[in-house]
């Protein structure tokens, strides 16, 4: 009985372990990938944001301040329920 426990002990020795080194590796792949530059990558860029209407605009500006470039989709005093975008806009959406 007793080198039945100790084998027992052994093998839940032996899962614990691996299982410690798989979150090990988990988490130290999951870091890194935190770590990568998002956007273009260039430091010292103004992040480019683009925003529905112009309220948000305001509070990006105010947030990001020369940190960032804003542009708005609908233009002051249209209806953002039936906006269209023109096609530079999309170009410019897609940039950002």
């Amino acid at each position: 009985m007793f080198n039945e426990l100790k084998q027992v002990m052994k093998k839940v020795k032996i899962v614990g372990i691996a299982v410690i080194m798989l979150f090990a590796v988990n988490y130290s792949i999951l870091s890194a990938a935190g770590h990568e530059q998002g956007g273009n990558g260039k430091v010292g860029q103004k992040l480019q944001v683009v925003t529905s209407i112009e309220p948000l605009s305001f509070f990006v500006k105010r947030v990001g301040g020369s940190h960032v470039d804003v542009a708005v989709m609908v233009p002051p005093g249209a209806n953002p329920h039936t906006y269209e975008p023109t096609p530079s806009q999309m170009v410019t959406l897609g940039e950002a």
